[in-house]
């Protein structure tokens, strides 16, 4: 049977659909699964808010130690956006993360992120560091 290049091009955006609705989740949703106190940002070691949790209310400029490399979820209950970076002291590539927002790290911040921020009123960082 012949598929139409209609027909495939449906159901690659019904697959990338669903596929963001696995990343990112509702704040409703994430309530029971991402514990986490308010104006807190919380890291998971699992995917789903499960795991091992670590929580902070201000900037980290490097987890060695502490939980650096460890992250696969993120929750933030903060009224800020947030920056999580790849390198510590705020480096390299990053993602931002706004507020109510609970969802998987994906690679390359999948069990890589070193240091976490607000963000700035300049912006996290070079915008070609920029991933998802």
């Amino acid at each position: 049977m012949r598929v139409s290049t209609f027909g495939r091009s449906v159901a690659a955006i019904a697959t990338a659909g669903a596929a963001l609705a696995a990343v990112l989740v509702h704040p409703a949703a994430a309530a029971g699964a991402y514990e986490c106190s308010d104006e807190q940002i919380c890291l998971y070691s699992s995917h789903g808010g499960a795991g091992e949790p670590y929580s902070t209310g201000s900037a980290v400029p490097d987890l060695a130690g502490i939980f650096q490399d460890k992250a696969r979820s993120v929750f933030n209950r903060t009224s800020d956006d947030w920056c999580l970076y790849r390198d510590e002291n705020y480096r390299g590539e990053w993602k931002l993360v706004t507020t109510d927002q609970g969802e998987n790290l994906l690679a390359p911040l999948d069990r890589s992120v070193s240091s976490l921020r607000p963000e700035p009123d300049a912006g996290c960082g070079a915008p070609g560091d920029e991933i998802y």
